[in-house]
């Protein structure tokens, strides 16, 4: 499976947890629309499936892994994963970089939503972009 478009939260180390509970909050939150086909907006809510943890990772030790699925189709996996210094969730859309694309837009709101409901409890979180994969 290839991924073409990511971001990354990073937090302390000792705010892995939290960062796991944020990130399974936010992403089954209340229906939002979500893409739109000519002047017909579809609603949905995705749901969160575990995925086999990667055996390696860039930089970290992964530690737990999920896929956000909308009408029973992956679009978004997360990987958590943990070093000395930080831990961190990256987040890999599975359908490229159109800006438009429902899936990247997704992405971005989980990201930005879940980086700032960590800083709003008091967590230091940064989000960044990351390589192409």
């Amino acid at each position: 499976m290839k991924h073409r478009a990511g971001y990354q939260i990073t937090v302390p180390t000792g705010a892995l947890g939290e960062l796991i509970d944020a990130v399974h909050e936010l992403a089954v939150g209340p229906p939002a629309p979500t893409w739109r086909t000519g002047n017909v907006t579809y609603l949905g809510r995705p749901c969160v499936r575990d995925r086999p943890v990667p055996a390696t990772d860039r930089c970290g030790h992964a530690v737990a892994a999920i896929a956000l699925t909308q009408r029973n189709c992956p679009t978004v996996d997360v990987v958590f994963a943990i070093t000395e210094a930080v831990a961190y969730a990256e987040f890999l859309c599975r359908s490229g970089h159109d800006a438009k694309s429902p899936d990247l837009v997704r992405l971005r709101g989980l990201v930005s939503t879940t980086a700032a409901a960590l800083t709003a409890r008091g967590i230091p979180a940064t989000a960044d972009p990351i390589a192409d994969r």
